[in-house]
């Protein structure tokens, strides 16, 4: 995806067990699953 922009770190889309999740090596954050109406 590109940089974080302030530790400069790479940011990527992972697979999880759980579902797609973002990281730059230390936290971890969910991609929330979009609901169609």
């Amino acid at each position: 995806m590109g940089e974080h922009p302030t530790s400069g770190d790479e940011i990527k889309v992972m697979p999880g067990r759980y579902g797609p999740y973002v990281t730059d090596g230390t936290p971890n954050a969910k991609i929330p699953k979009v609901k169609k109406r």
